[in-house]
């Protein structure tokens, strides 16, 4: 989606110049001693303000779709067959992803950014609604047909609802451009998402490899199992409850608040490399520890953060046991 890395070039590269150039000008004026907490204090007034200002909603007035829709079915469907890969390209509103008891995947649309539980039924002009197609093992869903679309100021915006049954997904992919993404008690191999701007609401589910590329958004994981997490994020707040300790993550942030509450007999070894970034580790048995390196049990697990400011925590959850 061409619309979702162009809001992630223009605020990865916002955040970047500031964050940048609030370092160079700090490594020019201040003494060469005992500078990082004053690069630290400086860059987080920084954040602050970028986080104090009105938050930019992309709503297109012009929509270029990306992969061809022809052949594609118009609006709402259904299909009795659980695919292995999900594949939604949506540029903005809501996606509301849930298990039911139910024995089809069913796909249901609305105009604007709603809630799917309380919100009324509503027709869309065809010309506006999502197309979607199964082929193979494959289910894609895009919010517009592929090429230019104009849409009317009250399709801009649009909410997905995609119920499954109770089944595991090889992968889970979304690219997305300004989107409140809730997904509730999903089974995927890989979780693969792609955000430029919204908020993440994801409870009860189990990924063995959570891959997230992000600008900037805010949300939790809550009551989620996750062995593999793959996070690049530009600016971002984002809380990990999590009932396992997971195996491996690579964490690479430019500023943000992560924080990650696991069980208290989690082994890991953590590795961070930060400009004026704070990484703390709580509630732990602590093996070893040193300026960027710190050993919880037998170290079994990896977590690499490389943060340039803000705060990355792990934390003990006493209660939250394997």
């Amino acid at each position: 989606m061409k619309k979702k890395a162009i809001g992630q070039i223009i605020a990865c590269s916002i955040v970047g110049v500031l964050l940048a150039g609030t370092l160079a000008l700090l490594i020019g004026v201040l003494p060469k001693v005992d500078v990082i907490e004053p690069i630290r204090t400086a860059m987080q007034t920084v954040t602050d303000t970028i986080k104090r200002l009105p938050q930019v909603r992309f709503e297109p007035s012009i929509s270029v779709g990306g992969e061809s829709t022809d052949g594609y079915a118009k609006g709402n469907g259904v299909y009795d067959t659980v695919p292995e890969k999900l594949q939604i390209d949506w540029a903005t509103g809501r996606i509301v992803i849930r298990v039911t008891d139910g024995q089809q995947v069913r796909l249901t649309e609305w105009a604007g950014n709603v809630n799917p539980d309380t919100a009324a039924a509503g027709t869309i002009d065809e010309r506006y609604s999502m197309r979607h197609r199964s082929s193979g093992s494959v289910l894609k869903v895009q919010e517009f047909r592929s090429g230019m679309t104009l849409p009317d100021p009250e399709v801009r915006s649009k909410t997905l609802l995609v119920e499954l049954p109770k089944a595991a997904l090889k992968t889970l992919s979304i690219d997305a451009a300004t989107v409140d993404l809730v997904l509730e008690g999903i089974d995927a191999d890989t979780f693969d998402l792609d955000l430029a701007t919204g908020t993440l609401a994801v409870s009860a589910c189990t990924f063995q490899k959570a891959k997230m590329d992000i600008a900037t958004a805010n949300g939790s994981f809550d009551s989620c199992t996750i062995e593999d997490i793959d996070l690049d994020s530009a600016m971002a707040e984002l809380t990990f409850d999590l009932l396992n300790a997971p195996k491996r993550i690579d964490a690479d942030a430019a500023t943000g608040q992560y924080r990650f509450m696991l069980p208290m007999e989690a082994s890991f070894t953590v590795k961070a490399s930060k400009i004026a970034g704070k990484v703390s580790v709580d509630g732990f048995d602590i093996t070893s520890t040193s300026s960027d390196r710190v050993v919880v049990g037998d170290g079994a697990a990896s977590y690499r953060f490389d943060l340039a400011t803000g705060t990355i925590s792990i934390e003990a959850r006493t209660g939250n046991r394997f």
